[in-house]
């Protein structure tokens, strides 16, 4: 065997002591990798939860923004079912009322704009639930839906529904059912304020525009009802024999009268002709006509025009303005009745030509 000289046994003795030293390098080496895969590990973690948290706060920010304004709007509380938003809030939301589990309606937010069609849920929910549990056959029904391309192209109910007459007899029986399933979605519903019912009672070109909503009563509805009809059919010159002439003076006024006040005929004041004051209208509710008073005392000498629509009379100050009645206020829309009540005023009415005499002395 050779024998290795003093250089070459210094020179391995030099290469093992640095292979052994690269060996422990590339240790801690390794090491030092594991432990920054470790740290980046933990800090890619660490920022999911803190961008899911955001995110989360932003989800729940919002969504409360929406819940508080559906609760807002209709005094009711409700919970998402599901919901499609952006960072913002901004989407479409699928939300149920709180109290009603089986009631879902779409609602879509753009900005600060929203919109649903929980009232139109709500009045087909509720309609098509006490039709059919009253037998109810004869309601004839229109639904459909519309993609609204302004709320991120939200799907949003249309419901409809009416009832066909085939004479005057029938309405009292209709009316009835209206108001009936009026009063089931306001039983079922806090906020019966902001529920105007879309049934209609029709008949070939005849649409009613009576609104029932959860102040309704029953007597006012239905004479509105029969009035609205009879004054359709006169308008319109088709036949009223199937009314008794009994029913049509208890019911029927003409819609508008001309007024003479102190044997001058009312010119219409208003320049932009948005509506016609120098006319009498009739007021269903109080089955009394009405007519815009600011126009009415300029044709009379003895009311004194102060300022501020503020007029005297006999003695007595009183301020027009709003639509309520005091000792020293008159409603801008004046009843007959007030009329004579406060100007003393002789009234005749002649339905045939369509004008009533006022006189104020």
């Amino acid at each position: 065997m050779k024998k290795l000289s003093f250089d070459e046994d210094l020179a391995n003795q030099i290469y093992s002591k640095k292979f052994e030293q690269g060996k422990k390098s590339k240790r801690i080496t390794n090491i030092l990798w594991k432990c920054i895969k470790i740290i980046c590990i933990i800090l890619a973690i660490v920022g999911i939860i803190k961008i899911s948290n955001r995110l989360w706060q932003f989800n729940r920010m919002y969504n409360s923004d929406m819940l508080g304004e559906m609760n807002g709007k209709y005094n009711e509380k409700f919970e998402i079912v599901s919901s499609d938003v952006n960072e913002i809030g901004s989407g479409t939301y699928i939300l149920s009322p709180k109290n009603n589990k089986e009631i879902k309606f779409n609602a879509s937010k753009k900005g600060s704009y929203t919109k649903d069609d929980y009232r139109e849920t709500i009045i087909k929910y509720y309609t098509e639930k006490y039709v059919k549990e009253n037998n109810i056959t004869n309601i004839k029904i229109a639904e459909s839906i519309i993609n609204d391309p302004l709320y991120h192209k939200t799907d949003f109910l249309q419901y409809d529904f009416w009832f066909e007459i085939q004479s005057y007899n029938d309405i009292e029986n209709i009316v009835r059912t209206l108001y009936n399933i009026e009063s089931y979605i306001c039983q079922n519903v806090p906020s019966k304020d902001m529920f105007t019912l879309g049934g209609k009672i029709r008949s070939n070109n005849y649409i009613s525009k009576v609104q029932y909503n959860g102040h309704s009563q029953l007597d006012s509805l239905l004479y509105q009802e029969q009035y609205s009809y009879i004054n359709y059919l006169k308008e319109n010159n088709i036949s009223t024999q199937d009314i008794s002439n009994d029913e049509l003076q208890r019911i029927w006024k003409p819609e508008k009268l001309k007024i003479i006040i102190n044997n001058k005929e009312l010119e219409n004041s208003d320049k932009r002709k948005l509506m016609d004051n120098s006319f009498a209208v009739f007021n269903l509710e109080l089955k009394d006509y009405d007519l815009y008073l600011p126009h009415l005392v300029e044709y009379v000498e003895s009311i004194e025009k102060l300022e501020d629509n503020i007029i005297k009379y006999n003695g007595k100050t009183y301020k027009i303005e709003g639509d309520n009645y005091t000792d020293k206020n008159i409603s801008y829309q004046c009843s007959i009745m007030k009329l004579q009540e406060i100007f003393n005023a002789k009234v005749d009415y002649d339905y045939n030509n369509k004008k009533i005499y006022i006189n104020i002395e």
